[in-house]
């Protein structure tokens, strides 16, 4: 294990964070982010929150899951790239096991810093031996008839055809909450995209729960009203993060969050109208 992995076991499941990349980003960065935030109370937060310490890790935190019969992947991370900026999710998965081995990846939302690894740079599929999951309303807001590639300009419209066109096939579509394998469920949290999902893990009375992009900053537990410019309805995500939040405060789950400082891990608490983070080890 090293810094940009982190390995667990709950009940059955062996998990593995990965960091797929961090960028550093400082207090005034973050808050160009939220333009709707009030910029003196987003930049005091931050403060707040981090002890007045930047820059801040700004992870993409992907998830591997191994369980009895499946090799699981959550998200794929940026891909490759031009020189410097490409994923490094690929290669620290193989120190863990073989990309052949992936049987299954659950897609949680469609923006190219979770999709980005699903071809390689020929264009291939880079999980060849995989099935692939994804809400039926992330793929029609984004491929469909009168989803975002229709509307793109050219370069963008191909990215999403290149990404997406090869998995359709293989793609299983599911609606709403269901379990998509033992222990897993789906977990619809709508806002930052139209079908962006969460999971929820249990295996042996123990859970966790990872909520992707619901929340992108530590501030947004103090400040769960606050949303970012890159969340596509930032008044249902909102609301969507408050219930997010309080599901997984009062029912103790261990919480998963794709751009916190990897490991990415820790528990949540209620304080007052908004929240608290304890991250776990790993974190800072």
């Amino acid at each position: 294990m090293t810094s940009d992995t982190f390995s667990f076991k709950m009940g059955s499941f062996q998990f593995t964070t990965i960091a797929d990349g961090v960028s550093k980003r400082d207090f005034q960065s973050v808050a160009d982010l939220f333009p709707d935030a009030p910029r003196p109370s987003f930049l005091k937060a931050l403060k707040e929150e981090h002890a007045n310490q930047q820059p801040l890790d700004w992870s993409m935190n992907c998830l591997f899951v191994q369980t009895r019969d499946h090799n699981i992947l959550v998200d794929t991370g940026i891909g490759p790239r031009e020189e410097g900026k490409s994923g490094q999710l690929m290669d620290r998965l193989k120190g863990i096991s073989e990309l052949s081995s992936v049987d299954t990846v659950i897609i949680t939302h469609c923006h190219g810093d979770h999709i980005g690894g699903l071809v390689n740079a020929e264009g291939k599929l880079t999980f060849p031996n995989a099935d692939y999951l994804m809400q039926d309303s992330e793929w029609e807001h984004w491929m469909g008839e009168e989803g975002v590639v229709e509307k793109a300009n050219q370069e963008y419209a191909h990215t999403l055809r290149s990404k997406l066109h090869p998995i359709q096939e293989r793609t299983d579509f599911f609606k709403g909450k269901k379990e998509l394998l033992p222990g897993i469920w789906s977990v619809p949290a709508p806002g930052h995209t139209p079908g962006h999902i969460g999971l929820l893990f249990e295996s042996e009375g123990q859970t966790l729960l990872d909520l992707s992009d619901t929340l992108h900053t530590r501030v947004q537990f103090t400040h769960p009203d606050w949303s970012p410019r890159f969340d596509t309805d930032g008044k249902k995500a909102a609301q969507t993060r408050r219930e997010m939040l309080t599901i997984a405060a009062e029912e103790h789950h261990l919480t998963l969050f794709y751009h916190l400082a990897h490991p990415g891990l820790g528990t949540i608490q209620q304080k007052g109208e908004g929240f608290k983070w304890q991250p776990r080890e790993g974190e800072h």
